[in-house]
């Protein structure tokens, strides 16, 4: 793929993170100033489209981005680096985690900063934090959505099994995946040392989730 289709599936993604609209040529023209030509930036949105990165919800409307398009997205973006204070912050709490109560803390201001779902799994037990960003996103409307996260939090446990079993290292990455949290979710998790085992701390939410920020939060605390 070239430079120029990379740059504009990375435009739509940052665009529909920030906005939950569907994304077209005149809003990428105005809000990223781009020197391309309208007609340009149509037929790339309808390669784009062929190619299965985005979609488009209603005839005439912009584009959504696809779990492919969510996936290059990510394969090309530059890391993106938390404020230095934060992220040490973040690592001292991971590093200092003597209980239960520290390890919920921790998960508490994952939320918070994420403004996601937050779990924590270990040998003691499941801790869910921040199911009221649920309510706060304009997927609650989508039946689908709703479903697959309260299943995928019903079914924590058995996920985080699986992955323990199989094994990861860094920050792992279930986006769009029908067989783990869900075809509209998107889940990012890691492991860290606890209490002479160790747990699987996770961010939660819709495939329109700020993944730069989320990843470094994440590895600021596995690291």
């Amino acid at each position: 793929m070239d430079e120029r289709k990379l740059q504009l599936i990375a435009k739509v993604v940052d665009a529909y993170i920030s906005t939950a609209h569907p994304v077209g040529s005149q809003v990428l023209v105005q809000r990223y100033r781009l020197s391309w030509s309208t007609a340009t930036i149509r037929n790339d949105l309808l390669l784009l489209e062929q190619a299965g990165y985005i979609f488009q919800p209603h005839t005439s409307a912009g584009r959504v981005p696809t779990h492919h398009g969510y996936q290059l997205y990510l394969e090309h973006a530059k890391t993106f680096r938390l404020h230095p204070s934060l992220e040490r912050s973040l690592h001292e709490m991971s590093q200092q985690l003597t209980s239960s109560d520290d390890l919920q803390e921790l998960c508490r201001v994952l939320s918070q900063l994420s403004e996601e779902v937050v779990f924590a799994v270990t040998t003691l037990g499941t801790f869910i934090t921040g199911m009221r960003f649920i309510a706060k996103k304009p997927e609650v409307v989508d039946r689908a959505f709703v479903s697959e996260i309260t299943a995928a939090i019903d079914a924590l446990d058995t996920l985080c099994d699986t992955l323990a079993l199989e094994g990861f290292e860094g920050v792992y990455r279930a986006i769009g995946d029908d067989e783990s949290f869900g075809a509209s979710c998107s889940a990012l998790v890691v492991r860290i040392p606890f209490q002479r085992a160790s747990a699987i701390i996770g961010i939660l939410g819709p495939l329109r989730m700020d993944y730069g920020k989320n990843i470094a939060l994440l590895t600021a605390i596995s690291h």
